[in-house]
C-alpha cells in the first residue's frame, strides 16, 4: 500500500524499521510479526501496535515467539475490552509481562539463540512440509486440462491493454479482465470441447425452512478451506444476526467473494441442516451427465478458477455473480475420463493434506519446544 507523502511525515510513530515487532490491538487482538528486511520507508496501520526492542541483549525474534506464546495471549485476551469490537489499548500493551532468560547480570543472549536453534529446526520441517503439501494441491488443480490436453492462458497477462479490446460483442464493462482479450481467447478454448454450463447442470437445492433454535450450526467463510476445498469445522452460534442461507447435504456451497481461490465444498451429510453464510451459493446437482465429485473437481480447477477470475466485480472485495456462475464452462468428457480426474484429484488433494498436516503438526511442536524451554526449565 502506497500513503501520500504529508501522511506519512505526519505519522511519525506508525513507521517501523527492521528487527521491530507488530501486534494488532483491534479486533483480532495479539497477531504477531516481525519485520525482517530492511526498508527504506514502512508504515503500520493503526490496527497495530510498533514494538521497538532497545535492549541489545534481547533477540527480536525471541520476543516474537513470546508474544506469541500462550502465555502472552492469554494476557492480551484478559486486557481487551469492547463489545462489537475488542481492542487492547497501549497501557494494556506496555502492561503485558513477558519473560526473557536472564544470566544473573544481562539477557542471556545465548541461551535465547540456543532454544532459537531447537525451534528453527522443527519450523524447517514445517516449512518444508507445508510447501510439499501446497504443491499437491496445485498439482490437483491442474490435472484437468492435464487430462483433457486443454492450455489454459494466463489471466494476468495483458491486463494494462484491456481498453482496446472494449469491443462491441461484449458487455460494456469497465472490469480489466473481463475485457482483457484473453478472456475471449480463453472461452472460445473451452468451447472447442463437449461441455455445458454450470447453470445447466445444477440447480438451486430444495430446503426446508429455517427453524428457530437455541443454537445453529454456522458455516462462515473461514470455515471452508480453500486449499484443501473442504469444510474443516462449524460454529456454534446463539443468534444468526445476518441472512443466512439454509444448507442440506450433498450439495455444493461456492463463495461469492473470490471465487477463484478455490473456496469451493461439498457439504457432508453431519452438516446437513446447517447455515451458511450470505456469500455463499449452493447448488444441487441437476444432470445425470456429471457427477457430485466431479463437478467439485472442475469447480476448483484452473479451468474453472481463470474463468471465474475474469468474471469478477467490485473493487477492494471482489465477488462473482449469480449469471456468471451460471454461465461457467464445465467440460463433458467420457465417464471414464472424468473417473479419472476424480481420482487424480483426490488421490493429490489427500496426500497435500496429510503433508499439510503434518506441517500443523510440527508448529504446534515447535511451540511447545519454545514454551518448555522458555517457562518450565527454569
Amino acid at each position: 500500500m502506497k500513503l501520500p507523502r504529508e501522511i506519512h511525515q505526519a505519522i511519525q510513530k506508525y513507521q517501523i524499521k527492521k528487527d521491530d515487532i507488530v501486534i494488532t490491538i483491534v479486533g483480532t487482538i495479539g497477531q504477531v510479526g516481525l519485520l525482517r528486511d530492511e526498508l527504506e520507508v514502512c508504515d503500520v496501520s493503526d490496527n497495530a501496535a510498533r514494538i521497538h526492542v532497545t535492549d541489545p541483549n534481547i533477540l527480536p525474534e525471541f520476543l516474537l515467539y513470546i508474544l506469541d506464546s500462550e502465555y502472552v495471549k492469554t494476557q492480551t485476551e484478559r486486557f481487551s475490552v469492547g463489545s462489537l469490537q475488542y481492542k487492547l489499548s497501549m497501557q494494556s500493551c506496555r502492561n503485558i509481562e513477558i519473560y526473557i532468560p536472564f544470566d544473573g547480570e544481562s539477557y542471556d543472549t545465548k541461551e535465547q539463540e540456543q532454544i532459537l536453534n531447537e525451534v528453527h529446526q522443527l519450523l524447517e520441517e514445517a516449512h518444508s512440509e507445508r510447501r510439499k503439501g501446497l504443491e499437491l494441491i496445485k498439482q490437483s488443480r491442474a490435472v484437468v486440462a492435464q487430462k483433457l490436453g486443454i492450455m489454459i492462458p494466463d489471466a494476468k497477462s495483458g491486463v494494462d491493454i484491456f481498453e482496446q479490446s472494449l469491443t462491441d460483442d461484449l458487455e460494456m464493462r469497465l472490469d480489466a479482465l473481463f475485457n482483457n482479450p484473453l478472456r475471449k481467447s480463453l472461452l472460445n478454448s473451452l468451447k472447442k470441447n463437449p461441455h455445458n454450463t454450470l447453470g445447466n447442470l445444477t440447480k438451486k437445492p430444495v430446503t426446508g425452512r429455517l427453524i428457530p433454535a437455541d443454537f445453529y450450526k454456522l458455516i462462515d467463510l473461514e470455515q471452508v478451506d480453500e486449499s484443501i476445498g473442504q469444510i474443516v469445522n462449524v460454529k456454534e452460534v446463539s443468534k444468526l444476526g445476518s441472512e443466512k442461507v439454509l444448507l442440506a447435504s450433498n450439495t455444493l456451497l461456492i463463495s461469492k467473494m473470490q471465487p477463484e481461490k478455490g473456496k469451493v465444498a461439498i457439504i457432508p451429510n453431519e452438516y446437513d441442516g446447517a447455515v451458511g453464510s450470505s456469500e455463499f451459493i449452493p447448488l444441487a446437482l441437476d444432470s445425470a451427465d456429471v457427477t457430485l465429485e466431479y463437478l467439485w473437481s472442475i469447480l476448483r480447477s484452473d479451468y474453472v478458477l481463470m474463468q471465474w477470475a475474469y468474471a469478477l466485480t467490485g473493487s477492494s472485495r471482489m465477488r462473482i455473480g449469480q449469471k456468471e456462475l451460471d454461465e461457467t464452462i464445465i467440460p463433458l468428457p467420457s465417464p471414464k475420463i472424468q473417473s479419472e480426474i476424480v481420482d487424480a484429484v483426490n488421490e493429490r488433494v489427500s496426500a497435500g493434506r496429510l503433508a499439510l498436516k503434518k506441517a500443523d503438526q510440527l508448529q504446534r511442536s515447535a511451540r511447545k519446544v519454545f514454551s518448555e524451554k522458555v517457562f518450565f526449565n527454569n
